[in-house]
């Protein structure tokens, strides 16, 4: 044989012994360590003294060991806390008034809860809630309007005063002109464009404005159909007399649309009231 053939022979063999000698150590020398034990711990405990045996002992716990704690020393810390065995709760014995009172209570709330559930009879309601609800209800179903047309121009005190005294106008206590239904009420108002609004008779003469104000309340006249018509005619005679311009609330010129939606309002209000 070759010396190339006898080094991997030797190779081979040494790697497979290797081998086998890891298994065996791993599978059957484990438990064969040596283990150097003390003799003094493996001799016979009962060769010694019952002292000795004890400070042996001592020596073997970890804390290198226990001491014994009588009762009442004072030596034991106190800092610490120290749960407490909970006490069972005991519960309260409530006297027979306080069973009433407490009854008593809870059938209040109780029949309370049932009267609050039960529908109410409205005759049995106090006078002054229906008084209110009556009052609300009524004017929700009678709504506020108020319907305005100006007259704007150059407007002189002694012709405004003429023309309105042809159409039936009156001075009143509030420094204005209003126009009166056939109860005296006032259905129309005629106010001064510049503020406070109001017109002085004393010096009527001198007065000069760039407009009036016509406006009327729609949920207060007797028949506000006829009230609007009464004030669209008045509004525009007094501006053709006067040589002004007859205008709505926003000051816009009055066309045959805007005079058509006022009077759509005033007979949808209308409406509204006789039901």
């Amino acid at each position: 044989m070759e010396l190339q053939e006898w080094l991997f022979l030797i190779l081979s063999t040494a790697i497979v012994g290797l081998i086998l000698h890891g298994l065996w150590t791993k599978y059957y020398g484990s438990d064969r360590l040596p283990l150097k034990l003390d003799k003094q711990f493996v001799s016979d405990r009962s060769d010694l003294d019952p002292e000795e045996a004890l400070q042996q002992f001592k020596a073997e716990l970890p804390n290198g060991g226990a001491r014994i704690v009588k009762v009442g020393d004072s030596s034991i810390p106190v800092g610490e806390s120290i749960e407490k065995p909970s006490a069972p709760p005991v519960e309260p014995t409530a006297s027979p008034a306080a069973d009433a009172s407490v009854m008593s209570a809870e059938t209040g709330d109780f029949f309370q809860a049932e009267l609050a559930d039960e529908p109410q009879d409205p005759s049995l309601a106090p006078a002054d809630a229906l008084s209110e609800s009556e009052e609300g209800q009524t004017i929700q179903e009678n709504p506020e309007l108020f319907l305005v047309l100006n007259v704007l121009g150059s407007i002189q005190g002694q012709a405004l005063l003429e023309a309105l005294m042809s159409l039936d106008f009156e001075y009143s206590d509030k420094g204005i002109f209003q126009r009166r239904e056939v109860d005296e009420s006032p259905s129309i108002s005629v106010a001064n464009a510049v503020e406070p609004g109001t017109f002085d008779l004393a010096t009527i003469d001198e007065f000069e404005s760039p407009g009036v104000i016509f406006f009327m309340a729609a949920h207060e006249a007797v028949d506000p159909v006829n009230c609007f018509e009464t004030m669209l005619k008045a509004a525009a005679f007094l501006a053709d007399e006067l040589g002004a311009k007859l205008c709505d609330d926003r000051r816009s010129a009055v066309t045959e649309q805007t005079i058509a939606h006022l009077r759509q309002q005033v007979q949808e209000h209308q409406f509204k009231r006789s039901r």
